[in-house]
C-alpha cells in the first residue's frame, strides 16, 4: 500500500529582476505527471510566492473533496 503522508514535488521558479526600484518577482510551478507544468503564482512578489508555496505544501497529500473535482 502506498504512503499517501509524504509528497514528492519538482519545482519549477523563476525570478524575474525587478527594473527601476520595483521589487523582484517569481513565478513557481511544480510538474505533474512529467508531462507539463502547472503554475502555483506568476509574476508575484516574494511575500506572495511563499504564501502561495506553503498552502501547497500544507495540502499536499490530503484528498480533494468530491465537490471540488
Amino acid at each position: 500500500m502506498a504512503d499517501l503522508s509524504n509528497s514528492e514535488f519538482d519545482f519549477h521558479v523563476w525570478k524575474r529582476p525587478g527594473i527601476g526600484g520595483r521589487p523582484d518577482v517569481y513565478t513557481i510551478g511544480v510538474w505533474e505527471d512529467q508531462l507539463k507544468i502547472r503554475s502555483l503564482c506568476h509574476i508575484a512578489p516574494i511575500e506572495a510566492a511563499l504564501v502561495t508555496l506553503r498552502q501547497a505544501l500544507e495540502t499536499a497529500g490530503h484528498a480533494v473533496p468530491t465537490s471540488q473535482l
